[in-house]
């Protein structure tokens, strides 16, 4: 009778050990990756609670060498928002707040920048002034009481979030910002070609107000149906006298090329609104008074502020539209909730 083959002694086990083995090093390999993957979330939840721990003091905006953080740009933010009556206000809706305390910010290091180039400065005794005054303090100390200035000055840096180099370089902007409009005041002329006209402001085409006109309808009865302008509708449009180089250039152009009486109409690319204009009066050199001097001076002053701004080196990450979404959000959630 015939005999099954068994293996030599020892092959068996031989075998099963290699099994093992290679059971083992499955095992391991498994492990590994199991190690490495719970590290990786480790590490990415290490990283994000450390950028977020970080962030308040993370770039917001640079200009030259001069780096604001979000955490002073978030306070300056709020201040903005108190000063514009609250959350509530049309001026503090959130993206187009932030974009305008933006904007101061990078003025006021333009203005400290180059307002010597003006003649004007100011000093740290008027600075000093200008935020007892901010706090209401303009009343002299009596000998002998303790000056409170101190005290509640350091409730409103704590109130602020700022720091005391922080509210008196804002201070001190402030008062370099005045004085550089009264420097372009000083420079208006005293005359200056100018308009007295009406005006009619729409949503849409002017055409059907336009044919209106032209049938022989009132424009300041027009005016005072129609107009989107609450400051003169009720005057039936009238804007008063205007110099030429306080508008916007492009409305400008068609404002005093119309002659008395003639009707003309303007579209703002930037803001969609339609102007109906008539010119009432012309005169070549019309006197100006102090408001007429003091928007001839405000619109010097933006210019000069634009051409500085544009030779600076400014690195925005917090713009509404371009920066960086989680920089921004942060800042907003900070003021807004």
């Amino acid at each position: 009778m015939s005999r099954v083959p068994t293996p030599p002694q020892g092959m068996g086990r031989t075998r099963r050990e290699a099994q093992s083995l290679r059971l083992l090093a499955g095992l391991a390999l498994l492990g590994a990756m199991v190690a490495a993957s719970v590290s990786l979330v480790a590490l990415g939840v290490t990283r994000n609670y450390l950028q977020e721990r970080g962030r308040p003091h993370s770039l917001a905006l640079q200009v030259e060498e001069v780096s604001y953080p979000l955490r002073y740009v978030a306070n300056r933010l709020r201040l903005y928002v108190e000063q514009v009556g609250g959350v509530g206000s049309t001026l503090a809706k959130p993206q187009s707040a932030l974009a305008a305390v933006i904007d101061t910010i990078v003025e006021e290091e333009v203005l400290r920048r180059f307002a010597q180039e003006l003649g004007v400065e100011a000093s740290a005794q008027e600075v000093e002034e200008a935020i007892r005054a901010r706090l209401g303090l303009t009343e002299p100390v009596a000998e002998g009481e303790q000056d409170p200035f101190p005290s509640i000055y350091q409730r409103e840096l704590a109130r602020t979030g700022l720091t005391d180099s922080q509210y008196r370089a804002m201070v001190e902007a402030q008062l370099l910002r005045n004085k550089a409009q009264g420097h372009f005041y000083d420079q208006a002329p005293s005359t200056a070609e100018s308009v007295r006209f009406r005006r009619i402001v729409l949503r849409g085409p002017a055409d059907p107000v336009l044919a209106r006109l032209q049938a022989g309808e009132d424009f300041a009865q027009l005016a005072k149906q129609l107009s989107l302008d609450q400051l003169t509708r009720a005057e039936g449009g009238e804007v008063g006298w205007i110099p030429r180089g306080v508008l916007d250039p492009a409305l400008e152009e068609v404002l005093f090329a119309l002659q008395v009486g003639e009707i003309g109409s303007y579209v703002d690319s930037q803001t969609g609104f339609t102007y109906i204009l008539q010119v009432e009066e012309r005169d070549p050199s019309h006197p100006l008074g102090p408001p007429e001097r003091q928007s001839l001076a405000g619109k010097a002053l933006r210019s000069w502020l634009d051409e500085k701004r544009s030779a600076l080196n400014i690195v925005n990450k917090v713009d509404p539209v371009l920066g960086d979404p989680k920089k921004v959000g942060w800042i907003l959630k900070e003021v807004y909730g």
